[in-house]
């Protein structure tokens, strides 16, 4: 089979545009931090607050189609790969590796301490752990 080459072109005016908003908002984020984890925080709390339902039924609906396709005997059973194609891990290691990555993902109140990649501070959750309780 011959392989072709493909010429990759770049819309330059949407690379430029894109490149220099990116651009303006690392710079943005490295020189005023508080100001900018403070608009983050109002955006972010501007779209969970008006449009949290939109995402809570878009959440079921995939993954209720997900469980459909899951389940589907036409659309369940395509083999991706080819006739021949043997998946690389069980669906166990699969399972497996999803947990773990939640389980890092989202932990909440776990043993470790973790620190915050960019400025390397601790978190204020755990800062202030020994400050919550739970019980009644």
């Amino acid at each position: 089979m011959e392989k072709t080459k493909s010429k990759v072109t770049i819309r330059k005016p949407v690379f430029i545009s894109m490149s220099v908003i990116y651009i303006f908002i690392i710079v943005l984020g490295l020189v005023a931090p508080e100001k900018f984890a403070a608009a983050e925080t109002a955006i972010v709390d501007f779209a969970c607050i008006n449009f949290g339902w939109a995402y809570q039924i878009l959440t079921v609906v995939l993954l209720a189609f997900c469980f459909w396709v899951l389940f589907s005997k036409r659309v369940g059973s395509i083999k991706l790969g080819g006739k021949d194609a043997q998946p690389v891990m069980s669906r166990w290691a699969w399972f497996v590796i999803s947990l773990r990555r939640y389980r890092n993902r989202y932990r909440i109140l776990g043993n470790r301490r973790t620190r915050h990649p960019l400025h390397g501070r601790y978190s204020s959750l755990h800062r202030h752990r020994s400050r919550l309780s739970f019980s009644s």
